[in-house]
């Protein structure tokens, strides 16, 4: 996925050096949403570190992991209490 964003990134950056052949004018608007589209790139993909991409799988793959032991958990609890019930049935 952090290619898509790559390959989007190299297609903008192009579009705007068009831009900027095309319209001296505009050059200093050009320069800042360069700077912004690189912002928003650093900021998914990141720069040495975890970008929102990784860190967003990361949240998905711990809720799934936490759910997961919820159930276990319940299971467990429900395991005891048939266990006991049964105890009190075969003592009676």
């Amino acid at each position: 996925m952090p290619n898509d964003f790559t390959l989007e990134k190299m297609k903008i950056d192009e579009r705007l050096r068009n831009v900027e052949q095309n319209q001296a004018a505009g050059h200093e608007v050009v320069k800042h949403i360069k700077g912004q589209v690189d912002k928003i790139h650093t900021a998914l993909i990141g720069n040495g570190e975890h970008g929102l991409i990784k860190k967003v799988t990361i949240l998905e793959h711990d809720k799934k992991n936490s759910e997961k032991h919820f159930f276990v958990v319940w299971v467990a609890v429900a395991g005891l209490a048939i266990k006991t019930a049964w105890s009190f049935i075969v003592k009676g």
